[in-house]
């Protein structure tokens, strides 16, 4: 990682003061918000941590205040289940270490993630974890010199961000190779909005999985719509609109799939012995559905979980702006959604 030798040491509050020509409590008092410090005095302050890239330690600002440390979490849409188990896995490791978290929900609305992005500098905060994508990039440089970054399935790389990501490789060429042991080899995907990062994502793997085979892709074969049971029931419908000439279906989550297996069978289908369907991602008590659906075991909890360990690592790590990426391997749940080939 280049990284240069006098980025890896934290700039101290002593420095920050001598900089600027004042005291350390005028410092602290600044970092505080407090209103008592005159204008061109706080002026000086700011310019010199902006100068210094001086980052407050989180023990330092919390000392003898009574107030746990706060980190900001930055998802696009609270009601998408696999989100949520993350939240979930982040929340509980950072409650168990006392830290608080701050929720900030963009509604899968570009301007609004970058609204929150911008508004992170002025928000006392200790570190910050960015949830998947909706469509906008920024640049964590200057950020991620301030407090802690970790970004979960997100496209931005840089040397200062820790990233978790599910390897979509491997995951889309075990639900290509299940099916295509099942006798299938005209396979159609529906995948989330065009402008999603993780749709694309998805998309290209599987692609890439179907020429791994020598499959053949048609545009027919493929549907975008909405991360919802809605957008599988609506999805599906599209899809049967152009001809029922596929024999399974690669959904990019499982709330796509449910949507359009309960419309399939609505519609007087027989899943899977008319068609296929798989999903992606994770989904509560997935397996008691009728039928079970196929899926990817997407290990949402645990990805949380350590990325809520990565930003408690950093606070105490002097190496603090050194970052890492975490490919992580998933396995295929084999469920009652995909059968053989219907020989006629």
């Amino acid at each position: 990682m280049d990284i240069n030798r006098n980025e890896k040491k934290r700039s101290t509050i002593k420095e920050v003061a001598k900089k600027a020509g004042v005291s350390v409590a005028t410092v602290s008092r600044v970092m505080n918000n407090q209103n008592i410090v005159k204008d061109d005095k706080r002026r000086k302050v700011l310019k010199a941590i902006a100068e210094l890239n001086y980052v407050p330690n989180p023990a330092a600002r919390t000392l003898g205040k009574k107030q746990a440390y706060k980190v900001a979490v930055v998802v696009p849409n609270i009601m998408n289940y696999a989100l949520a188990d993350i939240i979930k896995g982040i929340q509980i490791t950072l409650d168990d270490n006392k830290v608080d978290i701050l929720l900030f929900n963009s509604n899968e609305n570009p301007e609004v993630e970058k609204r929150i992005f911008l508004s992170l500098s002025d928000k006392l905060v200790e570190g910050a974890i960015f949830i998947a994508q909706c469509g906008s990039l920024h640049d964590f440089s200057t950020l991620a010199k301030r407090i802690p970054i970790v970004l979960i399935e997100r496209a931005e790389k840089n040397n200062y961000v820790d990233r978790f990501e599910i390897n979509n490789d491997d995951a889309m060429l075990k639900i290509v190779g299940h099916l295509y042991e099942l006798g299938h080899r005209k396979i159609a995907h529906m995948t989330g909005h065009s402008s999603s990062y993780n749709s694309k994502t998805l998309t290209k793997s599987f692609l890439k999985a179907l020429r791994k085979y020598n499959l053949q892709f048609l545009d027919e074969y493929f549907i975008n719509t909405s991360y919802s049971f809605r957008g599988g029931k609506e999805g599906l419908e599209r899809l049967l609109e152009k001809g029922k000439d596929f024999t399974a279906i690669v959904c990019a989550s499982n709330v796509i799939a449910i949507g359009a297996v309960n419309t399939a069978i609505k519609m007087g289908y027989k899943i899977p012995e008319d068609f296929s369907i798989s999903g992606y991602d994770s989904f509560p008590d997935i397996d008691v559905l009728n039928p079970s659906i196929t899926t990817i075991e997407y290990p949402a909890f645990n990805m949380g979980k350590q990325a809520a360990e990565a930003i408690l690592k950093k606070f105490n790590s002097e190496a603090y702006r050194l970052g890492s990426d975490t490919i992580i391997k998933v396995n295929l749940s084999k469920g009652e959604s995909t059968g053989k080939v219907r020989i006629e």
